[in-house]
C-alpha cells in the first residue's frame, strides 16, 4: 500500500506561526534541557522524571515539524 503525498501551501501568515512556534519550541526545548541538567540531585528527582517526560514530548513534537 503506497503512502499518499499531498502537498499543502501555506500562505505568508501561516509560515510566519509555523516559523514563530518552531523557533519557541526550540528555545523552551532548549530552556528545559538546561534544567534538567541542573536538577539532578536526589531532592528534585520527581521534577528531573517530569522533566524527562516533557522533553521527550517536545522531541517528538520537533520531529514532527520537521515533516511539515
Amino acid at each position: 500500500m503506497s503512502k499518499a503525498n499531498n502537498s499543502y501551501v501555506l500562505d505568508e501568515q501561516a509560515q510566519q506561526c509555523l516559523k514563530d512556534g518552531t523557533n519557541a519550541i526550540w528555545q523552551a526545548y532548549a530552556l528545559i534541557g538546561f534544567i534538567q541538567q541542573s536538577l539532578t540531585a536526589d531532592e528534585m528527582a520527581d521534577h528531573y522524571t517530569a522533566l524527562n517526560g516533557v522533553l521527550a514530548l517536545m522531541n517528538k513534537g520537533l520531529n514532527d515539524l520537521a515533516e511539515v
